[in-house]
């Protein structure tokens, strides 16, 4: 016997859209037995949600047989906001009367619907909170508790075009960093690095050629060198911010022996990440760092370093000041792909 299905079926596989585009396709719905339905009702929506909770802790003083006794609690506090930006909904199987339709063997009902042109930010998943969109299938019956529902998210993909944004992007960054390996500054010579970028605005897919200069005054090695690309997380719900960072594309370096200097010159690509920002969202802000770390041997504290970068969608079209060492190197994304996030169920 055939067994019952219920899908959500996209014309676009890939289920990817931009603002303005039209997202279409059908419901499927194939059953062996007759199913009554009051009607079929698919709802579309954008919107995006926070919440993380905090333990606080409350001290009261409580009066006992021996006297009053300090005591303290604690307990659980929660923080949500929700932001919608559009839900819309179209109908079948309804025909203004209130009697039931009889659905058996197989069915397709086709949907259509335009997303909003602009003002709305891409679809993005996090450590507390998300921007989604989807659409949500249900049949109605006549008995409410037996209503049948499907969902199926989509992604929304945004263009950020990297070539509005303040010249400041284009320009060349030189940062440096040093430190000793312990506090008698006079027992050891200090460790560091200085990183050169050629720009700090990149575009998905594109490449980022670094230098980083490595010296090592002190008597002992450095074991190696990290980079990373650092998403930095804001999440605001009822007047209060929770952060949260990850990591993202590491890379490992060589290290340097003592009094020793060496080199580095990674090349790595930028991965498809959402844009800097998530413009058009009031709930979630969005910061990138391209993150450094020398590790450096016995009890010492690692020396960290972080530059700031902006990730887009279409690179910067005006070539950088000629800046020494990276001649050799096309940052230019010529094979263009947009921002396809992996948050799809």
């Amino acid at each position: 016997m055939a067994s019952e299905e219920f899908l959500i079926i996209f014309d676009n596989p890939t289920r990817c859209y931009y603002p303005g585009q039209n997202v279409s396709g059908h419901i499927l719905i194939s059953t062996p037995t007759e199913i009554k339905a009051k009607g079929l009702q698919i709802q579309f929506y954008g919107r995006a949600a926070t919440h993380w909770s905090e333990t606080r802790y409350e001290t009261h003083s409580i009066q006992t047989e021996h006297g009053y006794e300090t005591r303290t609690v604690s307990y659980t506090e929660h923080f949500r906001s929700n932001e919608n930006y559009f839900c819309y909904e179209m109908h079948h199987l309804r025909d203004g009367s209130d009697q039931a339709h009889s659905i058996t063997g197989r069915n397709m009902y086709p949907f259509n619907f335009l997303l909003p042109p602009g003002g709305i930010p891409c679809s993005y998943a996090g450590a507390h909170g998300e921007i989604e969109y989807g659409i949500m299938a249900t049949i109605r019956t006549p008995w409410y508790n037996f209503n049948k529902e499907v969902e199926a998210r989509i992604n929304v993909l945004v263009i950020v075009d990297l070539n509005l944004f303040p010249p400041r992007l284009v320009m060349p960054v030189e940062r440096t960093a040093s430190k000793h390996y312990c506090c008698l500054c006079c027992a050891s010579g200090p460790v560091g690095l200085t990183v050169r970028l050629p720009k700090t605005g990149f575009a998905q897919g594109e490449v980022v050629p670094l230098i980083v200069d490595m010296f090592n005054d002190s008597g002992r090695p450095i074991n190696g060198i990290t980079v990373c690309i650092t998403e930095e997380s804001r999440f605001h719900a009822e007047g209060n911010r929770r952060t949260s960072t990850r990591s993202l594309s590491q890379f490992e370096g060589p290290g340097v022996d003592p009094h020793g200097t060496d080199t580095w010159n990674p090349v790595f690509r930028i991965p498809q990440l959402a844009p800097t920002g998530l413009g058009g969202c009031r709930l979630i802000d969005l910061e990138y760092y391209l993150h450094f770390e020398l590790l450096l041997s016995g009890i010492s504290y690692n020396l960290e370093m972080s530059i700031p970068i902006v990730i887009g969608s279409i690179p910067i079209q005006i070539p950088p000041p000629n800046q020494a060492g990276f001649n050799s190197y096309s940052s230019t994304n010529t094979n263009y792909q947009p921002h396809i996030p992996t948050n799809v169920s």
